[in-house]
């Protein structure tokens, strides 16, 4: 038997050995190997993300009926909206969406299954189904999922009586009737796919500026 042949029986032979001691190779180190830490899991909610919701802010476009968020003023999300059937203005009772400068008052409904129903900013002990397609003019529209609850900023504008954005219940928020989105179909609320209120309402903060004009 020549060397080669040796030496390979030999290095055989120890690793037999090795193994049979229960003994670890000296080129891996054993705590090197971590067993016992599982790989992180993030829900929905926890997601790790590069967008920093201090540096981000909202403009939601009428006309377009989008909704546009920057991240340290450059667009890193674009959304499909719907805004109030009769168009734009800031008067109570009006059933309109109102335009100008506001801020996101109050983030209402982390957690909460898509589809769960909220009145008056509170969620309700039910969930609804979300529709996909057309709906019917008359069906029931719903403040679903989650809600980001505005306040104007300028007074005389879309703060103070009779124009307040806050008192009138601005809110962005989900929606059951999801095939309308693109269209008009709120009485003063701005509407988003359920899905994407989720996003969004992870990717801002309370206080986040929020401005609504007619076009982008």
């Amino acid at each position: 038997m020549n060397r080669e042949a040796v030496a390979a029986a030999r290095a055989l032979f120890c690793c037999i050995v090795y193994m049979a001691a229960g003994c670890v190779s000296p080129r891996i180190k054993p705590d090197a190997i971590d067993t016992k830490q599982p790989a992180p899991q993030f829900s929905q909610e926890q997601a790790p993300n590069t967008i920093d919701p201090s540096k981000t802010s909202v403009e939601i476009s009428i006309r377009e009926q989008k909704l546009f968020l920057s991240h340290n003023g450059v667009i890193v999300r674009v959304y499909g909206v719907s805004t109030a059937v009769r168009g734009a203005g800031n008067t109570m009772r009006s059933k309109q969406t109102p335009l100008g400068l506001h801020r996101i008052y109050k983030k209402i409904g982390h957690g909460e299954p898509i589809g769960k129903v909220f009145r008056w900013a509170t969620p309700q002990n039910y969930i609804v189904s979300i529709w996909e397609t057309v709906p019917v003019r008359n069906t029931p529209r719903y403040i679903t999922t989650r809600i980001l609850w505005l306040e104007g900023m300028k007074d005389g504008h879309n703060k103070g009586k009779e124009i307040d954005s806050k008192k009138r219940h601005i809110y962005i928020h989900g929606t059951n009737q999801e095939g309308a989105i693109g269209t008009p179909d709120s009485i003063g609320c701005i509407l988003m796919r359920n899905e994407d209120i989720i996003e969004l309402f992870n990717l801002v903060r309370e206080g986040t500026i929020v401005n609504i004009v007619l076009s982008h």
